[in-house]
């Protein structure tokens, strides 16, 4: 019986090294799958969170180059116009001056040096108002 009690403190002793031995593993084991986990997580938020920053720079581009292609078309329609009067102006001369559509179609008209320069004058201040306005 002795010889029991003798045998059972050290293997006592054993047991409860295994047990905390063990325990303190499952412990670290379990502490390193959170961390994990938690890592994992902030990756996956700081990857959905580079997402919406990049989609919300990628439309402000879009909306930039939108802006420009409607500023560039606004400014070719207000040229166009600066023209188009240009020309209406030209050819209401012409008719008033007695030629036909079609001689002013055929460029036979020719307006005076005056009429001509005020003309262009008026076209070349509205080309400079378009570049102020659109440019």
């Amino acid at each position: 019986m002795e010889k029991i009690n003798k045998l059972s403190l050290p293997a006592t002793i054993l047991l409860a090294s295994i047990i905390l031995g063990v325990s303190y593993y499952v412990v670290e084991v379990n502490k390193q799958q959170s961390i994990e986990r938690q890592q994992q997580l902030e990756l996956r938020t700081k990857a959905a969170q580079d997402t919406a920053q990049q989609d919300a720079v990628n439309q402000a581009i879009e909306q930039a180059q939108n802006d420009k292609e409607v500023k560039q078309k606004m400014f070719d329609d207000c040229m166009t116009t600066a023209h188009e009067i240009y020309v209406s102006e030209v050819t209401s001369y012409c008719l008033d001056a007695g030629y036909t559509q079609t001689e002013v179609g055929n460029l036979k008209c020719k307006a005076p040096a005056g009429e001509v320069q005020h003309t262009e004058d008026k076209q070349t201040q509205a080309q400079a108002m378009c570049l102020k306005l659109y440019k």
